[in-house]
């Protein structure tokens, strides 16, 4: 899994949790989480068990993935 960081630049949208961001890509949680296992999503861990989203990569990745 491409683990990565948060964006630090003020004025960034809050964090997505999965719940979030798989309502933004219209897909169930699971899913998300597999994805996101397998390195299809940006994503960086928060602790050990904890995931967010930034939305603009997100968002990128999905303009990228649908264009």
């Amino acid at each position: 899994m491409a683990v990565q960081t948060p964006s630090s630049q003020a004025g960034d949208e809050p964090l997505w949790t999965v719940t979030d961001a798989a309502a933004y890509l219209r897909l169930e949680p699971e899913t998300v989480r597999a994805m996101a296992r397998r390195g299809e999503l940006p994503v960086f861990k928060v602790g050990k068990r904890l995931w967010r989203f930034d939305p603009g990569k997100i968002k990128a990745w999905l303009n990228k993935h649908n264009p």
